[in-house]
């Protein structure tokens, strides 16, 4: 496991697998990897390592996060196309597929910002939030463009001061203004730059929200002011609705 570090950058290259193998072989190369942490001479096993590992297994094993980790590798070259010549430490192939047992079935849902288990009933409730980052659970539905959907937002105001947290960076928070809302996401200015995929954790006045990232252009009049951002919501909460009327396309 000493290659586990060298490789942190890439989580293919760190549970051993090509960038193009199935679910089953991540997880069956995963469960193999963390069976040799726990026979770890030093006291059951490193936990650096095996919370960077939890980390590729939960960004690998779904199919999300894992197209917008794609995504994110292949402009610097960290991630090989299928057919290409495999990676060193060379993938594991040879492990059968496991097949899911009662454990894994009855796995409750997780954060969809911070990915912290969370109890089935917060999730269904449409005031849930999670217990680790507060984010809000209840999952955004999406809504046709109309007249039903501008009457659902209601008034709420233009330029109004965001609060929000970046996945990439932890706890740093970072602030911004509201352009335009919608039922299906959100455009605002913000201070920080944010790369297209990133997950957001957002909170104003009117609404809770996480969300991911679809578009980030810097302000091509005035560079200084920030990069314009539009997001899709993943969970939503409003809170109130009032102020200027907002149109229903983010």
């Amino acid at each position: 496991m000493g290659d586990t570090m060298k490789n942190r950058r890439n989580f293919y290259r760190l549970l051993q697998v090509q960038a193009d193998a199935p679910v089953e072989v991540v997880k069956a190369s995963y469960r193999a990897i963390m069976q040799q942490l726990k026979v770890h001479p030093d006291l059951g096993g490193d936990h650096a390592e095996a919370a960077l590992i939890n980390e590729a297994f939960a960004t690998l094993s779904d199919p999300n996060r894992r197209a917008e980790y794609d995504q994110r590798l292949k402009p610097v070259g960290l991630i090989r196309h299928r057919g290409a010549p495999p990676a060193s430490p060379p993938p594991v192939t040879s492990v059968p597929a496991a097949r899911p047992t009662v454990v894994e079935a009855a796995k409750p849902p997780t954060c969809s910002f911070c990915n912290a288990p969370c109890p089935r009933a917060q999730v269904e409730w449409h005031e849930g939030t999670c217990s680790a980052c507060s984010s809000p659970l209840f999952p955004a539905k999406k809504h046709q463009d109309g007249e039903d959907t501008r009457r659902a937002i209601g008034r709420v105001p233009r330029n109004t001061p965001v609060v929000f947290w970046l996945a990439t960076s932890g706890t740093r928070r970072h602030a911004g203004t509201t352009e335009d809302l919608s039922m299906n996401g959100m455009r605002f200015l913000s201070t920080a730059e944010v790369l297209v995929g990133t997950r957001v954790r957002i909170e104003c006045d009117f609404c809770s929200a996480v969300a991911v990232v679809r578009r980030a252009v810097r302000d091509s009049k005035d560079p200084s002011a920030g990069w314009h951002c539009g997001v899709e919501f993943l969970t939503l909460r409003f809170r109130h609705e009032r102020g200027g009327i907002l149109s229903t396309i983010a």
